[in-house]
């Protein structure tokens, strides 16, 4: 069995022979074990392995240097440009099928050249790398950037400071679950409940700012 190469040392080995071309594989296994001190020179079908993949070896993609083996899983600039965070901050609705299709939509130079096959394992793995999971959605906690939530706030402060308080009205809307039954029940001992109604109408509650004002109720 050949002795193992670092990715570096298959990249300089790469360099190498572009430098001298005329050397045989052979040699070139010779040349490896007493360049890199290695116990025994590398197999003659590893060196013909790395010439012919000596393209997506010298890749930025291949991998870490000091690996043996490239992360052969994907490439890391197309990752990069699927913009995972970028769709989670505009509060888009990712989905496994989602990830695929953006995936599939990048230029295929991006692939590094590897073969992207966009299987379910590559997005399992995918997923794994970048902490990716589904998650429960929190209402509409994200329908509203925080920073102009604030601002907005301040401004309809200056606002209403100019009216007196029995001046400033305030209109909201809220949901009225007419036939829920309630989730408590007098008894001697427990018992199971029933599925809550959901049926509901929406209603307008309007009131001024001192409260000596209300307008009735609007369904």
């Amino acid at each position: 069995m050949g002795a193992w190469m670092k990715i570096a040392q298959k990249r300089e080995l790469v360099r190498h022979y572009a430098e001298h071309p005329w050397m045989t594989q052979p040699e070139l296994a010779v040349w490896s074990m007493e360049r890199f001190t290695l116990k025994r020179h590398p197999a003659q079908s590893m060196i013909s392995d790395i010439l012919k993949n000596a393209k997506a070896i010298m890749s930025e993609s291949y991998g870490d240097g000091n690996r043996r083996k490239p992360l052969r899983v994907t490439s890391v600039r197309l990752e990069k440009r699927l913009w995972i965070q970028a769709t989670e901050a505009r509060s888009v609705c990712l989905s496994r099928a989602f990830i695929r299709m953006k995936a599939r939509d990048l230029p295929v130079e991006l692939c590094d050249g590897w073969d992207l096959s966009l299987s379910d394992g590559w997005l399992t793995k995918f997923e794994k790398r970048h902490g990716l999971r589904l998650r429960q959605l929190h209402d509409e906690a994200a329908s509203a950037d925080p920073k102009s939530v604030e601002a907005g706030r301040q401004r309809l402060q200056e606002l209403v400071e100019l009216y007196d308080p029995c001046d400033v009205y305030n209109m909201d809307e809220t949901g009225l679950c007419y036939a829920m039954a309630p989730a408590r029940s007098i008894g001697t001992k427990g018992k199971r409940g029933v599925k809550k109604s959901k049926i509901r109408i929406t209603i307008a509650l309007t009131a001024n700012a001192d409260g000596s004002d209300a307008f009735p109720p609007l369904y």
